[in-house]
């Protein structure tokens, strides 16, 4: 899968009730400098996976993905970190 693809699917997943195994299921596997890119991408208004997590009040996602390495820096469209 691309990046963007992949992180349509991430972004997609908190719809869902499992949506931390659903998140792990992809991002465990990956390392480096994938891993920095898929966990830090930006959708078409600058969210990242950690935004989305924020947004939907998932506290144990939002500590996986910073466990992992998530950026809590970056701005979206808005210029909201």
């Amino acid at each position: 899968l691309c990046h963007k693809n992949l992180c349509n699917i991430l972004t997609n997943s908190f719809n869902k009730n499992d949506t931390l195994d659903s998140i792990s299921e992809i991002i465990n596997p990956l390392s480096g400098d994938d891993l920095a890119r898929i966990i830090n991408m930006q959708d078409g208004l600058g969210l990242t996976l950690l935004h989305h997590a924020v947004n939907k009040d998932k506290p144990t996602v939002i500590e996986y993905l910073l466990k992992k390495g998530a950026r809590c820096d970056i701005k979206n469209t808005r210029l909201y970190t």
